[in-house]
């Protein structure tokens, strides 16, 4: 009787454990579009600061403000990365892969979640070794939801 406890509670907690290895895997595989605390409209700050526009499956950018040219005005226009996937390291971090269309490169960007209404982002550096290095951070902050 002791035999078959011991094996009773050796295979439930081989389940248990297996249940949890299979929930932190799969925090851990590849999701499509952004995480959800990055969406929305963010800015930088100061002069010559960027507007950033995260959305479900892309990640655009452009100076913001408008700009004159003579007695024109005009607004530079959107560019970036798109088909996007995702993966979270934590709940208030994630790995983002996208596509930069403009020279047909994948890389990568790294999104932290500071507050609601502050995000840093890392531009990808290079890998080497399969390691993934990335530019010092830049603060984002929340614009229009």
């Amino acid at each position: 009787m002791k035999k078959l406890i011991a094996i009773t509670m050796v295979t439930f907690g081989l389940m248990v454990g297996f249940d949890l290895a299979t929930q932190q895997a799969s925090a851990y595989s590849w999701h499509s579009g952004t995480p959800s605390f990055a969406k929305g409209y963010w800015h930088t700050r100061g002069r010559g600061s960027v507007t950033f526009h995260v959305f479900k499956n892309h990640v655009w950018f452009r100076y913001s403000g408008w700009n004159r040219y003579g007695s024109r005005k005009w607004r530079a226009p959107w560019h970036g990365y798109d088909h996007t996937r995702f993966a979270y390291k934590v709940k208030s971090a994630a790995l983002v892969y996208v596509d930069n269309q403009q020279d047909g490169q994948w890389l990568y960007l790294g999104v932290e979640k500071i507050s609601q209404n502050h995000i840093r982002l890392f531009t990808q550096k290079s890998i080497k070794g399969g390691m993934v290095y990335f530019y010092k951070p830049e603060n984002l902050y929340r614009g229009i939801k």
